[in-house]
Parts: structure tokens; C-alpha cells; sequence
């Protein structure tokens, strides 16, 4: 129930129901877009410190150690930054936007024919790519992709009565 103060008015919402599948594009076109925090990736901090040795100016003693144990596990070669996976493969960190769009490549391309959140996620790791967020962006994508909800299984469909049969 809503409580609206007096003067405010409400105005009412049309319900169709309809037989055919309806998209809104403008929702799936917001999900999958990810910003940058001020204009920096994700590892600015930690390719910094191994970088220079150096911690960033407005940083707390917790927020270093979290700096300093975030680095034991990457690697820098040049200006890339590459994560150590727990087999010894080097896999390159990528931002947000290149991320959104290995994402959509990985899942819509021959190598991903639409698989799941964590099976998307374990194909890009093949391919050598890494993000902090990865699993959970990959389940978001997929949960949002048109032909992924329009082809999944109905597991969650409205419960029924059940049948008691007499055992003969």
C-alpha cells in the first residue's frame, strides 16, 4: 500500500496483457553498461604499488594492507598487468569496458553458443582474460541476454496440487 501525502496525485498505470513476448531494450542497455570509478580501472591501485612502491595519497593502513596482499597474486610486464592463476598461467587484466565486450563476444560468439554465468566465466579464463567482478558480471550478462530467457527451462513455474496414488 502507498501513503501519499495530500496534494500529490498518482497517476494509473495501464496493464495490457498480451500473447506475444515483449523486450524493453532500455533496461538490457543499462544493465550492461559499467562505469569506471573516476576514470581509472580497477587495478590503477595495485599496478601503481608494484609499479613504484607506492601506495595512493588518501589511503587507510587497512586499505594498504588490502593493496599489499592484492599484489603478492599479479604481475606487471611493460604497462600490462597480468593476475597469477593458481595453475602459473599469466592471465591479462582488462577494464570494464573491455570486459562488457569480451563478455558479449564470449557469450554470443561461436566459443560461448549462450552458455551459462559460471561456464562463461571459466571460457574467458581460458582465454587468458581476468576482472575482479567477473563471475558475478557474467551472470548478470547472462541473465539478461534475450535468447537466454527466452529458450531457458521453466523451473520456476507455479507450484501444483499433488496426485495421491493408491499403491496396489
Amino acid at each position: 500500500m502507498v501513503k501519499l501525502s495530500k496534494g500529490d496525485d498518482m497517476r494509473q498505470l495501464h496493464i495490457e496483457v498480451r500473447g506475444v513476448l515483449a523486450h524493453c531494450m532500455n533496461i538490457e542497455e543499462c544493465i550492461n553498461v559499467v562505469v569506471e570509478v573516476d576514470e581509472k580501472p580497477w587495478y590503477h591501485d595495485i599496478k601503481a604499488y608494484i609499479k613504484n612502491s607506492e601506495y595512493p595519497s588518501s589511503a587507510t593502513d587497512s586499505e594498504k594492507k588490502f593493496i599489499w596482499r592484492m599484489a603478492c597474486q599479479f604481475f606487471l610486464n611493460g604497462e600490462v598487468l597480468y593476475k597469477k592463476n593458481h595453475d602459473f598461467t599469466l592471465l591479462r587484466c582488462i577494464d570494464a569496458l573491455k570486459a562488457n565486450h569480451l563478455m558479449e563476444e564470449m557469450h554470443e560468439g561461436l566459443p560461448g553458443a549462450h552458455a551459462s554465468g559460471p561456464l562463461l566465466t571459466r571460457q574467458i579464463i581460458k582465454a587468458g582474460y581476468y576482472w575482479l567482478t567477473m563471475e558475478s558480471e557474467c551472470i548478470k550478462h547472462v541473465r539478461t541476454c534475450l535468447h537466454c530467457r527466452a529458450y531457458q527451462d521453466r523451473k520456476k513455474t507455479p507450484p501444483q496440487p499433488l496426485h495421491s496414488l493408491a499403491a496396489p
